[in-house]
């Protein structure tokens, strides 16, 4: 039984109650008051008592947590100069929260290992009897957002949800997250004081292609994550057996960089005027562990962390972003989204607007039409399985801009013997559209097969997206949002919305208090 039907039945009980003492005084003054009627009288004031005792209890329970009304649209108007986070809910999973009753406590539940929020845990209570636990699942086709000023007015464009209105400042909530690059509120942390905050999830980019001064900070965060990358396995094809072998980046660059001649620069104290002796001096300085399968590199390795231990760290910023240079330059050659064909599919971010990898395909493919033909023979070969996701990604991309023809005319170029095929330059001289093609990507190849044709395309696809590289990580962070003030039950659907408010904030405000209904 909820508050309002708990105090009506509470009213009821007193006014029974006072006209059973009414009715007992008035037998006792008359000598009845023993009589069979005064007996019930007495029994029925009992009952009514142990009643009135146990409703109060009842209602105090109800009272507890957030009380669960009912307010008109325009309320949504009243609060554009508070910040909110909307959390979506579908309307049959947001009808499952019974408005009847408080809540007293809301929880997150988070998929493990995605730290992306999948429930939200809420309790009602019922009164004296056991509370009501609910399992809310969210609706993850869309994203938790912060609500502020004219945002409101396109509440429901975001469909049903919960709204959740906090006491934050709008100006330095706003100032933390937009300091986030690409920010996204990842889940809500309620409380059980009805405090929020927000985890917030963006990306830290590293400015290779800027020059730029690294704060402590900064060179503190890309050393963990760089270390990460150093120590992945990489295949790599040695280049005069043709065999496969499984190395670190770690161990590649140190192949580059670990000369005799720059560790003996560094023993003997000449290394001040030599680049790559200062470059080896600031990388060791960054990244100096042992993990080396390569016993000269080793020893090498060793020397120069030995130099660094008595000598202490570089302390020159060029160097150093010179050093974190080095690691990209290889990262993108070898382990990054850009570094092969087959990775291509995975879109990522190109600059710190947003823009991804598909962003700049489609303006290349608008801009040159050597280049939509160059894509459209790239995605020929479906031999091969880990290729075919950046095939139907290069393919969609020529479909949604309209560019079937040059599919077309990859196809009859190609042909149906895709790995027999082979022709020669002077044969497909005719065609302008293809010359130009071959001037791009075998200038100096008089014959060629398809297989060839089709490499060369993929190979100028990976390089012009390299170009393009941007190195960045994932970086969390925690927004305090202050204390709930008022938690909506939004269903654009319907003409009123359940309102979860604090009762001491509705007797404290009268105008929100004039807008509240008992159900």
């Amino acid at each position: 039984m909820n508050q309002v039907h708990s105090k009506i039945l509470l009213g009821i009980l007193v006014a029974l109650c006072i006209a059973a003492i009414a009715a007992y005084l008035k037998l006792q003054t008359q000598g009845y008051n023993y009589s069979a009627l005064g007996i019930a009288l007495i029994i029925s004031l009992s009952v009514l008592c142990v009643g009135i005792v146990g409703l109060v209890v009842h209602i105090a329970f109800l009272s507890q947590g957030f009380s669960v009304k009912s307010t008109k649209d325009q309320d949504i108007e009243d609060i554009q100069d508070k910040v909110s986070v909307f959390l979506p809910v579908s309307q049959e999973n947001l009808n499952n929260i019974n408005s009847e009753y408080n809540i007293t406590d809301i929880t997150c539940s988070l998929v493990p290992s995605t730290s992306k929020i999948n429930t939200l845990n809420i309790t009602q209570t019922l009164g004296i009897i056991p509370k009501k636990k609910l399992e809310v699942p969210l609706d993850t086709s869309q994203n938790v957002k912060i609500l502020h000023g004219s945002q409101y007015t396109e509440l429901n464009k975001s469909g049903s949800g919960i709204c959740i209105v906090t006491d934050a400042n709008k100006r330095t909530t706003l100032r933390e997250f937009n300091k986030m690059t690409l920010a996204k509120v990842r889940y809500p942390i309620i409380k059980q004081n009805g405090s929020i905050s927000l985890v917030c999830k963006g990306i830290k980019i590293f400015p290779h292609k800027i020059h730029s001064v690294l704060s402590k900070d900064d060179i503190s965060f890309f050393q963990r994550n760089f270390e990460t990358i150093l120590k992945s396995q990489i295949d790599i094809v040695d280049d005069r057996s043709g065999t496969p072998h499984n190395r670190t980046l770690y161990d590649i660059i140190l192949e580059h960089i670990l000369t005799e001649s720059c560790v003996n620069k560094l023993t003997d104290g000449t290394w001040h005027h030599c680049e790559q002796a200062k470059l080896l001096y600031a990388f060791f300085s960054i990244f100096n562990f042992k993990d080396i399968n390569n016993k000269k590199l080793f020893e090498s390795a060793t020397k120069v962390i030995n130099f660094v231990k008595q000598n202490g760290e570089c302390k020159d910023n060029n160097a150093i972003k010179q050093a974190f240079n080095l690691v990209v330059k290889h990262y993108i050659r070898f382990e990054s989204s850009f570094s092969m064909y087959n990775r291509i599919h995975n879109n990522p971010f190109i600059s710190p607007s947003g823009r991804r990898l598909s962003d700049t395909l489609r303006s290349k493919l608008h801009l040159n039409s050597t280049f939509r033909l160059i894509c459209a023979i790239a995605i020929q070969d479906t031999k091969f399985p880990i290729n075919n996701k950046t095939n139907y990604f290069l393919e969609s991309l020529l479909k949604t801009e309209n560019y079937e023809d040059a599919i077309t005319k990859a196809n009859e170029i190609i042909g149906t013997n895709k790995f027999t095929r082979y022709f020669s330059r002077l044969a497909k001289c005719e065609d302008p559209d293809l010359s130009d093609v071959l001037n791009e990507l075998l200038p100096s190849y008089s014959s060629f097969s398809s297989a060839q044709l089709i490499s060369a395309a993929r190979h100028h696809i990976v390089n012009f997206c390299k170009e393009h590289a941007m190195i960045y990580f994932d970086i969390y962070k925690t927004i305090d949002m202050g204390k709930i003030e008022m938690i909506i039950l939004h269903d654009p659907n319907q003409e009123i919305d359940n309102v979860l408010s604090d009762p001491n904030l509705v007797s404290q405000n009268a105008d929100t208090k004039s807008k509240i209904h008992n159900q």
